[in-house]
């Protein structure tokens, strides 16, 4: 066995779940904006929380099959035939992506 394959395979992981906490954050900022004893609900607030979520959601969507075609692809190459191809920035660029 050979760690450093180990640590190479989960990197695609760990930055699927790195997606997932903006995806929080944005919830968080959502949450915080409806007050319900506060003051009126109006209709633009609620268009506002839809699309902010949707754009959120999309573009972990998005970011999400980038990440995971081209790690499964890394992956392959990395433990297959050639150790020393770099896909960490395809990788990035697919967490870019997200922002």
């Amino acid at each position: 066995m050979r760690p450093e394959l180990i640590v190479n395979s989960i990197v695609p992981v760990v930055m699927a779940g790195v997606l997932e906490i903006y995806c929080l954050i944005i919830v968080v900022i959502i949450n915080t904006g409806i007050y319900p004893k506060a003051k009126s609900y109006h209709l633009i607030d609620g268009y506002a929380h839809l699309s902010s979520g949707l754009n959120c959601g999309l573009a972990d969507l998005f970011s999400g099959i980038t990440i995971g075609i081209v790690g499964d692809a890394g992956v392959i190459k990395i433990n297959g035939y050639n150790p020393r191809i770099g896909y960490y920035g395809i990788e990035l660029l697919g967490l870019v992506l997200k922002l």
